[in-house]
């Protein structure tokens, strides 16, 4: 995981956390904060275990401590693993969402590809079919007008599918 800041206050520590149901998140490792910069700084973190976790969808978000101990989260980013031989979903964000998301997956040919959202109870709320094509694709579903709440996203090519929970603000 890489990030940036272009300055910071009062700035301890960032705590890069996991979780592999996009609620209940785990430590994995802190990085010393610059206390107070107006530079811009460049961070790193690679989460050498979450292979060894089994799992092919990991979220991830970074907690920035103030050396007070008040602290604030970035927004939720997802990862996939996943052969390169089948659909991967490398990003969905952000999430949480206001009016839309950005969806972005590779392909290993040109493929159709049918991205849905449901609410909760599985109604479906947004439906778009389009053409991927051989490579890394990007696509942003307006989702306006949604009430706050859980929803799902499922990325689906032939019968391979990526499916997400999101959260709209």
């Amino acid at each position: 995981m890489d990030w940036t800041t272009s300055s910071e206050k009062n700035n301890d520590r960032f705590e890069v956390e996991r979780s592999f149901d996009g609620k209940n998140f785990e430590f994995v490792t802190s990085l010393k904060g610059a206390g107070n910069s107006k530079e811009v700084r460049m961070y790193n973190s690679i989460d050498k275990d979450v292979a060894f976790k089994g799992q092919v969808l990991v979220y991830c978000r970074i907690k920035q401590v103030d050396f007070d101990g008040k602290y604030a989260y970035s927004e939720i980013k997802s990862v996939s693993f996943a052969p390169a031989d089948r659909l991967v979903v490398t990003e969905i964000n952000p999430n949480p969402f206001k009016d839309y998301v950005n969806v972005q997956f590779t392909l290993p040919a040109n493929e159709s590809v049918e991205i849905k959202v449901t609410d909760i109870g599985g109604a479906t709320v947004k439906t778009v079919d389009l053409k991927g094509t051989q490579g890394v694709n990007a696509r942003r579903i307006e989702l306006p007008g949604l009430a706050a709440g859980a929803y799902f996203i499922k990325v689906k090519v032939g019968d391979t599918e990526h499916n997400a929970k999101l959260i709209k603000e």
